[in-house]
């Protein structure tokens, strides 16, 4: 009985030397702040994307509008020169920690929708992304939609750009370029899926 007693007492004070040497080593390592983190990734997004749908037989109807002056065509995903739609898109990352506390962030549900709104907005004037909205569903927390805004000045003009995606049904890309000299220039570029 005495060997048990003496056991226990061993056991427990192991047990706190143990404890108190964890405990000193976690307040040695830094623990990561709770506000560390970084935003919507949009280059996650569109590799998942293209992970989930790439070699898919989609026909899609291209629709092109510049300056008032729409011309289309039929081709299919095969045919489509993906790198140049998501280069666009990745120019767009704002993933990237050095962008934390430069977007207000906001998110909200929208139960007649039943969707999740998640809203960023730049702080700053010179940050090329100024708007990030993702609508998801509220059930799946699938992406239905992600609709971006960009602003980029320049000493020449300056151009800005909607895009606007909607998982495996549109694809839109808008640019509005104006140059000091009163030059402007629209372009619509639409991927439809079919």
């Amino acid at each position: 009985m005495l060997f048990k007693s003496r056991l226990s007492v061993l056991l427990v004070s192991f047990l706190f030397v143990v404890a108190a040497c964890g405990n000193k080593k976690q307040k040695e390592t830094p623990q990561p702040d709770a506000s560390e983190g970084t935003y919507f990734s949009i280059r996650q997004f569109v590799s998942d994307q293209w992970e989930t749908f790439h070699g898919q037989p989609f026909a899609i109807a291209k629709i092109v509008t510049v300056n008032g002056k729409t011309d289309s065509i039929m081709t299919n995903a095969d045919k489509l020169d993906w790198g140049s739609i998501f280069k666009i898109f990745f120019a767009t990352d704002i993933s990237d920690p050095k962008f934390l506390g430069k977007y207000d962030f906001s998110q909200f549900a929208d139960d007649a929708t039943a969707s999740n709104n998640y809203y960023y907005e730049a702080k700053e004037p010179d940050l090329f992304t100024r708007k990030l909205h993702i609508i998801s569903d509220d059930v799946t927390n699938k992406i239905k939609s992600i609709y971006i805004e960009t602003d980029q000045k320049t000493k020449w003009g300056s151009r800005i750009q909607r895009l606007f995606y909607i998982p495996v049904k549109t694809i839109s890309i808008q640019e509005f370029e104006s140059t000091t000299n009163g030059d402007k220039k629209e372009l619509r570029v639409e991927y439809r899926f079919m």
